[in-house]
């Protein structure tokens, strides 16, 4: 109905992790009144479809505690990858 529902926002990086880049999506918003719908994964299945078109892989990192958004993540079609990250 012509109005912004959602957005996705990402990037390509890795080589500063040694592994070959890949797109990374950063930050993801969908209006609340329009969650549920689907849009939320669209917007992912668009934006891996743009990083296989470039021959990559698909990375998104989370709170280790946002159990919520890692089942959403999970139902996207992502599952754990090879970093692990530390803090001091």
């Amino acid at each position: 109905e012509g109005q912004v529902v959602g957005f996705i926002l990402g990037d390509v990086r890795g080589w500063e992790y040694g592994m070959p880049p890949g797109g990374w999506i950063d930050i993801m918003g969908i209006d609340p009144r329009f969650h549920r719908r689907g849009i939320g994964i669209k917007l992912i299945q668009a934006f891996v479809q743009e990083a296989k078109l470039q021959n990559m892989k698909t990375h998104i990192a989370i709170r280790r505690q946002d159990d919520d958004l890692q089942k959403f993540i999970r139902a996207a079609g992502f599952q754990p990858g090879q970093l692990i990250e530390f803090e001091m």
